[in-house]
């Protein structure tokens, strides 16, 4: 009887302990790429405001890990409202969409969106459109690392998120995905849109 007994503690016990390790599994880590680079100072600490003009401004990335995409943000220095898009950069599909309202010049603002699930090392670009929602042209930033805008800040990574490239285009549309940069755009992060992501931290 009391081998019964020390048996089924012992089941109980590990049962307990799978238990916890699941719960540790399901624990989630979020990292905004774009906010970090900027407020970290570490890749880019200095802050221009540029003219307006219609443009799109983007950057490429992958992650070292599976997860989900599940806000669009952006920082902006005039206030108001800015479309914001998810893309697939292989098949050039919009993932989603979000409009996202600027509360303040010195920090970002962001929209949630239905997650849209990722693969790791799969490549995505995230750009925001210069002119509002309502059609007006505004002006921009432009990152960069001082005392000069010289050397390309390309690639980096912050936690589990590559930035690839800074992509830019001029375009009166906000449905279109830039793809290319040029050798001027090295140096900056120039826009700036952002995005929450979200993935499930080893035990």
């Amino acid at each position: 009887m009391k081998q019964l007994l020390v048996i089924s503690i012992a089941i109980i016990l590990t049962g307990s302990a799978c238990k916890k390790d699941d719960e540790k599994v399901r624990e989630t880590v979020t990292e905004t790429p774009l906010k970090t680079s900027i407020e970290s100072k570490g890749i880019v600490d200095v802050t221009v405001i540029n003219g307006i003009g219609p443009y799109i401004f983007g950057n490429k990335f992958y992650t070292s890990v599976d997860g989900k995409i599940t806000k669009l943000g952006c920082r902006m220095p005039e206030m108001s409202d800015y479309i914001v898009t998810l893309w697939d950069f292989a098949t050039k599909t919009s993932l989603a969409q979000a409009t996202v309202t600027t509360t303040n010049a010195d920090s970002f603002s962001y929209a949630s969106i239905s997650p849209v699930t990722i693969a790791a090392s799969t490549r995505h670009v995230v750009p925001i459109f210069t002119i509002n929602a309502a059609g007006v042209p505004k002006m921009y930033y432009h990152f960069y690392k001082g005392p000069t805008a010289i050397n390309s800040i390309y690639p980096y990574t912050y936690g589990k998120v590559t930035i690839e490239a800074g992509l830019a285009i001029t375009s009166g549309s906000a449905i279109i995905m830039p793809e290319y940069y040029a050798p001027l755009d090295l140096p900056y992060i120039r826009g700036v849109a952002d995005f929450q992501f979200e993935y499930e931290k080893a035990p």
